[in-house]
């Protein structure tokens, strides 16, 4: 065997020992999970809240459509806190289940195609976590 080739040789096999002994890469850390609430240890809130438009199973066109909210007995605040009050948050609006805005308003313009829809508004404390029962009301509307 040529010089040429036991280097090779010797090379090759010092790289395979060296990278044996190196064993398999750690894996790829993962994310940790998004803290879990605990609904049982949240206030109850007097609030109702309800959709005011569309009317629930209404027919509308395609294209952006205004919803109207009315919470009664509460306060929508602009400030997110810690220090959560039954009366006092913010309105968080679905469409089929998908959160869309976290409002601080009672007004929302989303963009529907044709189809049938479900649009869910839930008033949830100034922590943004839902009391306990939740406060919802959710309508169904048939955008053509």
């Amino acid at each position: 065997m040529s010089s040429w080739r036991v280097m090779r040789t010797l090379t090759l096999a010092i790289a395979v020992l060296t990278l044996g002994a190196c064993g398999t890469p750690p894996p790829p850390p993962t994310p940790s999970p998004s803290p879990t609430v605990n609904l049982a240890t949240r206030p109850s809130s007097p609030v109702r809240i309800r959709i005011v438009s569309p009317a629930d199973q209404a027919q509308i066109p395609a294209g952006v459509i205004h919803v109207g909210i009315a919470v009664d007995g509460g306060i929508i605040v602009k400030q997110t806190t810690t220090h959560i009050t039954p009366t006092e948050g913010h309105v968080h609006f679905s469409v089929n289940g998908k959160l869309i805005s976290m409002n601080y308003g009672t007004a929302q313009d989303v963009p529907l195609q044709k189809g049938l829809y479900i649009l869910t508004a839930e008033f949830v404390a100034a922590d943004h976590i839902p009391f306990n029962p939740r406060v919802t009301t959710s309508i169904t509307v048939d955008v053509t």
